[in-house]
């Protein structure tokens, strides 16, 4: 929930244990040489309060996004989350 907060601005009322992801789709290399298998552990959140705003020192932008028209600039990793959402939440 902090996160949530910290990140978007907004507060959600309540929160869905969707899913915890691992493995090598979640791997990344850092430009700068560090590697990294991260663990992530996703909610769903369908109901929410506050205004969206985000910290500039993290992001350049912020806004939601129809699954069928994601942007193409999106990272790999938080791609397989999302195709993963959407292909087998029920």
């Amino acid at each position: 929930m902090r996160e949530m907060l910290e990140e978007t601005g907004f507060t959600p009322r309540e929160l869905k244990l969707f899913n915890t992801f691992s493995g090598p789709e979640l791997y990344y290399k850092y430009p700068h040489g560090d590697e990294v298998y991260n663990v992530v552990t996703a909610f769903i959140c369908t109901d929410y309060h506050g205004t969206l705003a985000f910290d500039e020192a993290e992001a350049s932008a912020i806004q939601f996004f129809d699954l069928d028209k994601l942007p193409k600039e999106i990272s790999h990793q938080y791609l397989h989350l999302l195709l993963f959402r959407k292909f087998n939440y029920f």
